[in-house]
């Protein structure tokens, strides 16, 4: 249920960004740790976009890398798989940075973000 308050702000984000045009498609970055569960985005979102002029615009979502910082070197590691992204990050903090540091922390990828529309100008 935490969707609602992301589908409200995403609404509100796009019908600001697209101006006085009919909005299409919104494209959502979604990180691998945002806790996000995209089929319950898209139904809160039908409900809240209902009479605004993202009615019936299709929501599409594109991954976002979890992204790990070395505390060491401070160089970032963008995690991108398609099995379960907690066992790729486990191997990955095992195996540390290429410095050797084992000392690594999240810095991206827990969030959703508006990346673009399709706005339709008639």
């Amino acid at each position: 249920m935490h969707e609602e308050p992301y589908a409200q702000a995403m609404l509100d984000l796009a019908l600001e960004k697209a101006g006085p045009g009919r909005i299409k498609e919104i494209h959502l970055g979604v990180g691998g740790f945002s806790a996000i569960v995209p089929a319950s985005l898209e139904i809160f979102f039908s409900h809240l976009s209902r009479g605004t002029r993202a009615r019936g615009a299709v929501l599409v979502f594109e991954p976002l890398p979890v992204i790990l910082t070395c505390r060491a070197c401070n160089s970032d590691i963008a995690l991108t798989s398609h099995r379960p992204i907690r066992q790729v990050l486990a191997g990955q903090l095992k195996k540390g940075c290429s410095c050797g540091e084992k000392q690594l922390h999240i810095t991206g990828g827990m969030t959703v973000e508006l990346i673009r529309l399709k706005v339709d100008e008639d």
